[in-house]
């Protein structure tokens, strides 16, 4: 018996759990990327704030 012989099909369960860990994973990275643009943003947005009172 060689390794040939001991093929078995995709497990149809588990490649269901790994598509939705998958997407999982995907929406937290994105939503984490959206987190620290924002944070970015607020930063410039804050920065712009103190130079515009500073020149007051």
């Amino acid at each position: 018996m060689n390794e040939e012989d001991d093929v078995q099909p995709p497990d149809q369960e588990l490649m269901q759990v790994m598509v939705a860990i998958s997407n999982q994973l995907g929406e937290f990275i994105k939503r984490k990327q959206a987190e620290a643009a924002l944070r970015q943003e607020q930063e410039k947005s804050e920065q712009l704030d103190v130079a515009s009172y500073s020149s007051d």
